[in-house]
């Protein structure tokens, strides 16, 4: 297992250009790309679970940040996304407007995109702060219409990645331009890979994942990405952590 923490420094080059993804799309897009390469060939479907904070309040930017995020990577092999529980997916006369925009963003890829059924009461748990977006493989069919599907769903899934941190699923934390400044960390189960991806040579996935040039750094600067391999986890005898932490987020969230 390894952990990279992804950093978006004010001072990054290109910090104020809007137009331009920041290193979590930079590192998410080469992730799915790869991965989907890798379910390609060895059967899988890939799908997205995403526990999105804040969405993208407009059509057109709810889509650019979909699009750039699946841009030239192979059709048809991403086949669904559900997006959980939200900080302003509903309108105030309780529409889902805002999660729409979202929704039909990933439906015009010809991604299946839904919301399960998700807590609504008591109110304090309306809202959803959490942000977190979970990659699957699988190879059989998959409900997650509410709570009751969910010990089936985690047990035809493997989850080979997970991001989790401060930015909201938006075009504005996502990409360049804004004063959030935010930091996410990018889990990957290197095990996971290896068990999916057959024949592979591959010693180290996470260096295949994460673009090279944000982890290397140049004049003593910065770098976007640190990396870290997670010990802990071997020594408990702890495995498909990734797929634990996603099954006890869809228990809390879900009705």
């Amino acid at each position: 297992m390894y952990i990279n923490y992804i950093q978006k420094y004010v001072t990054t080059t290109n910090a104020s250009n809007s137009a331009i993804g920041g290193p979590l799309e930079e590192t998410l897009h080469k992730s799915l790309d790869k991965i989907t390469q890798i379910a390609k060939k060895n059967g899988f479907n890939v799908g997205l679970v995403i526990s999105p904070g804040y969405l993208s309040i407009k059509q057109n930017t709810a889509t650019e940040l979909v699009n750039t995020l699946i841009k030239n990577i192979s059709p048809n092999i991403i086949s669904n996304c559900w997006i959980l529980g939200t900080m302003n997916g509903l309108d105030k006369y309780k529409k889902p407007t805002v999660l729409n925009y979202t929704i039909s963003s990933f439906k015009n890829l010809n991604i299946n995109a839904s919301q399960p059924k998700v807590i609504q009461s008591p109110i304090q748990f309306a809202r959803d702060h959490r942000k977190m977006f979970f990659v699957i493989l699988y190879n059989k069919k998959l409900i997650l219409n509410s709570k009751q599907d969910v010990t089936k769903f985690i047990n035809n899934i493997t989850v080979p990645i997970a991001t989790i941190g401060s930015s909201n699923f938006s075009k504005s934390t996502y990409f360049m331009g804004n004063d959030h400044n935010e930091a996410d960390v990018l889990w990957v189960d290197d095990d996971v890979l290896k068990k999916v991806s057959a024949g592979s040579n591959a010693n180290n996935f996470n260096d295949e994942l994460i673009p090279r040039h944000l982890v290397d750094s140049s004049n003593g600067e910065l770098p976007e990405v640190v990396t870290a391999k997670v010990e802990s986890l071997s020594k408990s005898k702890v495995q498909n952590y990734l797929r634990l932490i996603l099954s006890q987020t869809l228990n809390t969230v879900l009705v």
